[in-house]
């Protein structure tokens, strides 16, 4: 499943996104772009944000606020996203912090959308 013609527009927008990753809820990597990352060290950086993302899933579902939309974590030198692709697929990436991050959730969107897309052809 080449998913890197989705990615690298996140990587290419000039927002300052350094690495994106597709993985499985078992936080097996699908997919990956890394920029300035080892490929070990993405893989780990993807299969934590969907630790945070299943944690945050259960604690929300209990109180029915509704499904996940994305996950932000901000740091004083990057900033986290995770975004829900399906119930058994998210994207995680990582971004300078305070760069466009407005900016880089709304590409991440799109993105999210034509994956969506692609993994209701493949399923």
């Amino acid at each position: 499943m080449p998913f890197k013609h989705l990615l690298t527009p996140l990587l290419d927008s000039g927002q300052g996104v350094n690495c994106a990753i597709i993985a499985d809820w078992d936080g097996e990597a699908v997919d990956w772009l890394p920029l300035q990352r080892e490929m070990d060290d993405l893989k780990i950086f993807g299969a934590h944000q969907g630790i945070l993302l299943s944690h945050f899933r259960r604690c929300l579902d209990s109180r029915h606020v509704g499904d996940i939309e994305e996950i932000m974590i901000r740091t004083e030198s990057v900033d986290w996203f995770v975004f829900p692709i399906t119930t058994e697929y998210y994207l995680a990436l990582c971004a300078d912090s305070d760069r466009f991050s407005s900016m880089i959730r709304q590409t991440a969107r799109k993105c999210v959308e034509g994956l969506r897309l692609e993994f209701e052809e493949i399923i």
